[in-house]
């Protein structure tokens, strides 16, 4: 009687999820939520670590089977990375008076930071699985998008200075700021250009229904951006007459990819009911 009763409750449970996870069901959705975004890349002689973003989106989603959709929409995220140099660089060089020298750049502790804003268009394939009539399980996979809008950087710590050695002597000149030898110590900031790109993305978590049409959501979100938003320089960060380019629009970086991974919460609205 026992096993007859527990079968009965199971049938109904399933005749209940199912009736709420039927093909046609269309969702519109609001999320938001952050985590690390960072821009990824690496660096020679120094080091880089990611930052705190953000990411915002709205979403459509239509279910061609009661576990299986299609999912698009339209984001919006946040990232920023912080660059520390200490190297030296060796560049032949003649001065003002003719005479030819190795010009020497030496960063100490050279701290830029960048940022970008980026739109994202995604393209997923969505599960979801019914836990019980209120609990769900829904997760999504696929690529996105992502169009830069704006980029920026910034210097915010450290020094550069510049010396001439002349081998020929075996002496190291500075402090000489009429011939671009001098210890430059100013916090530049400027766009930064970047290219659209696109990303793998997944994320994965759970939905609890508050009324037949709207439903919560919560979840872990990740994208890797599979090719590079820079194109490659062969210009040096720094210049002897004073011009600072950034590390973006210099040969210190090759390539910069977005990377994401964080928490999200969410509203769910059925509008087929």
């Amino acid at each position: 009687m026992m096993i007859k009763e527990i079968l009965i409750a199971a049938l109904a449970l399933g005749a209940t999820a199912a009736a709420q996870a039927q093909k046609g069901d269309t969702f519109l959705s609001l999320s938001a939520g952050g985590g690390l975004h960072q821009l990824g890349y690496s660096i020679d002689n120094g080091s880089r670590k990611g930052n705190a973003g953000f990411t915002l989106g709205a979403g459509y989603t239509y279910f061609l089977s009661a576990s299986w959709g299609i999912s698009t929409g339209v984001g919006v995220q946040s990232f920023k990375a912080t660059a520390t140099l200490n190297a030296l660089t060796k560049t032949p060089s003649v001065d003002a008076e003719g005479d030819a020298d190795e010009l020497r750049t030496r960063y100490s502790g050279w701290k830029e930071e960048q940022r970008a804003t980026l739109i994202d268009i995604p393209f997923a394939a969505t599960y979801r699985h019914a836990l019980n009539p209120k609990v769900g399980l829904m997760a999504s996979a696929g690529i996105k998008l992502s169009i830069p809008t704006k980029s920026r950087y910034k210097a915010t710590g450290g020094t550069i200075t510049t010396t001439g050695y002349y081998s020929q002597w075996d002496v190291e000149l500075g402090d000489l700021p009429e011939q671009g030898l001098r210890t430059y110590g100013d916090r530049p900031s400027d766009d930064i250009t970047l290219r659209a790109t696109v990303a793998l993305l997944a994320d994965a978590g759970a939905t609890y229904q508050l009324t037949d049409a709207i439903s919560l959501y919560g979840g872990a979100y990740a994208s890797y951006g599979l090719g590079s938003m820079l194109k490659a320089d062969n210009k040096p960060i720094y210049l002897k007459d004073g011009t600072y380019n950034g590390l973006f629009a210099s040969n210190a970086v090759g390539k910069v990819r977005p990377l994401a991974v964080g928490v999200k919460l969410g509203v769910m609205w059925n509008f087929m009911k």
